[in-house]
């Protein structure tokens, strides 16, 4: 609330009929960059610590993953237009008709908070600033790939990029703070499932799966 209350008088001196020359200016938007930026610190803490939570007071239900996939691509839209997400379905069972390989019991709002930086991630190191998301089903096991066309990463930052607060060595120039990452293997662990990242052959880039 502090810092709502901070970005809100900053955005009034912004908006006011002031003079877009005046060199204040300048250190304004730079203040309510810096408010923005830390309120999204704060609220990448906070799910951090809710996805720390016992099991046993966290609220599932059964939901289909794709929905939640989604909701997290309509919000990352909303706040980035340049962000392009394309959502594949793939597998043999898609012409069946059944779609009951899609419900997981899950927390959707912890769900949707792992696809989002996974989203968020791929779009911002890819190339085009595209995700490619992949929604399968092999073997009974429900799988969601997120595909990107950036650099990659080392295979020196492989072991450590679920650590809260590492950035690997591809980060450089790319704004973050190192959470998003171990924020999504926490509410992948919470559900029981697992997460892998591994080299995208084709593209050069990152795939990271979780398979419930």
């Amino acid at each position: 609330t502090p810092l709502t209350s901070l970005i809100i008088e900053l955005e009034l001196l912004i908006y006011k009929d002031v003079d877009k020359c005046d060199p204040q200016l300048k250190s304004i938007n730079s203040a309510l960059s810096d408010a923005k930026r830390m309120v999204r610190l704060f609220n990448s803490i906070l799910d951090l610590s809710k996805a720390s939570y016992d099991k046993s007071n966290i609220v599932f239900k059964s939901l289909r993953v794709d929905d939640v996939v989604f909701e997290a691509k309509e919000s990352l839209e909303s706040l980035n237009s340049e962000y392009n997400i394309d959502i594949i379905y793939e597998g043999s069972n898609l012409e069946s008709g059944d779609d009951s390989w899609l419900i997981v019991y899950a927390n959707d709002y912890l769900l949707k908070i792992a696809f989002f930086n996974l989203i968020e991630n791929a779009c911002k190191y890819s190339l085009d600033n595209r995700c490619v998301v992949v929604i399968g089903f092999l073997d009974n096991k429900l799988s969601i790939k997120f595909l990107d066309n950036g650099e990659g990463f080392e295979t020196s930052d492989l072991e450590k990029v679920f650590t809260p607060f590492y950035r690997g060595s591809n980060s450089e120039g790319k704004d973050g703070f190192g959470i998003g990452l171990a924020l999504v293997k926490k509410i992948v662990t919470l559900h029981d499932a697992n997460i892998y990242i591994d080299k995208n052959c084709d593209s050069g880039g990152s795939i990271v799966t979780i398979i419930f």
